[in-house]
């Protein structure tokens, strides 16, 4: 189980989310980032015990969770449960640093950037 500390960026305001996360996952092993998807994260209430599959490959349709459009490419879905019931912010760029949460790496340059 790993603590992560969110930070999102969302508009031109900043929101510190100094919530812990305890969550297990996997489907993490490859560094590769998928191609940007949205560039803010998605705000999803996450259940206790469920099995969620965030994209990774940012071809879902539906975003953030996986539909199996990875298929056509190298990526696989990021496959995780929570401990508790959470509201959290999960990655809509796909170049998060800690997937499937979302890190604040939309609001850089070359996210921004993106088509």
């Amino acid at each position: 189980a790993l603590p992560i500390f969110l930070i999102a960026t969302m508009s031109r305001k900043t929101i510190a989310l100094l919530r812990t996360f305890t969550y297990t996952c996997r489907g993490t092993s490859s560094e590769a980032t998928g191609r940007v998807a949205a560039k803010q994260p998605f705000e999803v209430t996450l259940e206790i015990e469920k099995t969620y599959a965030w994209c990774k490959c940012g071809h879902s349709k539906k975003q953030p969770f996986c539909d199996g459009s990875h298929k056509i490419t190298a990526f696989k879905p990021v496959r995780f449960t929570v401990e508790e019931k959470k509201t959290a912010y999960l990655c809509g760029c796909k170049q998060t640093g800690t997937p499937p949460f979302c890190d604040g790496t939309h609001a850089t340059e070359s996210v921004l950037n993106a088509k």
